[in-house]
C-alpha cells in the first residue's frame, strides 16, 4: 500500500472517530432520567389517574404520588407553603399527595406514615428533618404539612385549583364529613427498588387504624424522543423487593 493511500484511509478513520464521539456527546447530553410511580393492582384500590383510591370504614384515601409538573404547580398557586421549587429541586425525597375524606362522626388525623421497601419501614421526615434538607424556612415546612381543607369534589391534584379551592384548616384533625389535603414526604429509594408500600395510620376517638397502599416504580432513561423503557411485569410477576 503506497504512502498516500495510507495517509487517506488514516484521514477517513479519523474522521468517523470524530463523528462518533461527536453523536455520543450528543446523546450524553440528551439523556435524562424518567421516574414513575403507578398504583400496584389490587383488589381493594381503585387507580384514579397516576393515584390510588382505597375506602375503609373511617376514611376515603386518594395517595397521588408528586410529580415535577405538580410541585411547580404547587409552586405557582403558593400552595402548601410555596415550597414547589425547593421540592422540585431536591431529587432524594418521594412526596404523596394525599385527599382524605373522614367518613366517621367524629374528628381523625393522620398519626403516622411510613414507606417500607426491602422488608424494611422507613418513616416520613418532619418539618425540622425538611427544613435542614432543603435550607428552608421551618415554619414554611410546618406550613407544607399541615391539613389543608379541600372546598371541591376533586379525586386529583392535577384537578384542584389550590388559590380557590383550598384553604389552610384551622385544626391539626379532619372533622366529620370533611375532606382535607395532607402531603407526606420521604427520602427517595435507591433505583433498583421496584415495589414500595406506603402505610398510613391514623387515629379515632375509637382507636388507631392502619391502611396500606403498595405502589410501583419505575426509572428508565430516554434518548432524546426516544424512551428507553423497561418492559413493564405483569402483576402476577410482580414481587416484593
Amino acid at each position: 500500500m503506497s504512502s498516500t493511500a495510507s495517509q487517506i484511509i488514516g484521514r477517513i478513520g479519523a474522521i468517523l472517530a470524530i463523528a462518533v464521539w461527536s453523536a455520543w456527546i450528543t446523546a450524553c447530553a440528551n439523556v435524562g432520567l424518567v421516574r414513575i410511580i403507578r398504583p400496584a393492582e389490587a383488589s381493594a384500590v381503585m387507580a384514579i389517574r397516576d393515584g390510588a383510591l382505597i375506602r375503609s370504614s373511617f376514611c376515603d384515601i386518594i395517595a397521588e404520588p408528586v410529580s415535577e409538573k405538580l410541585l411547580h404547580r404547587f409552586q405557582k398557586s403558593g400552595a402548601f407553603g410555596g415550597l414547589g421549587a425547593s421540592l422540585a429541586e431536591e431529587e432524594a425525597l418521594t412526596i404523596f399527595h394525599l385527599i382524605i375524606t373522614n367518613t366517621t362522626r367524629g374528628p381523625i388525623w393522620l398519626s403516622d406514615a411510613r414507606l417500607s421497601y426491602s422488608g424494611m419501614p422507613h418513616q416520613s421526615l418532619l418539618p425540622d428533618e425538611l427544613s435542614a434538607r432543603l435550607n428552608a424556612d421551618p415554619e414554611s415546612c410546618k406550613a407544607l404539612m399541615r391539613y389543608y381543607r379541600l372546598l371541591a369534589d376533586r379525586e386529583s391534584a392535577q384537578d384542584i385549583l389550590y388559590e380557590k379551592e383550598t384553604v389552610e384548616s384551622l385544626y391539626p384533625f379532619i372533622s366529620s364529613d370533611d375532606r382535607a389535603i395532607r402531603l407526606v414526604v420521604f427520602d427517595r429509594p435507591p433505583p433498583w427498588i421496584h415495589r414500595i408500600t406506603l402505610t398510613l395510620r391514623f387515629t379515632t376517638p375509637a382507636g388507631e387504624h392502619e391502611t396500606a397502599i403498595d405502589f410501583i416504580r419505575e426509572e428508565y432513561r430516554t434518548a432524546g424522543k426516544e424512551f428507553r423503557m423497561p418492559k413493564r411485569q405483569s402483576h402476577d410477576d410482580e414481587e416484593f423487593e
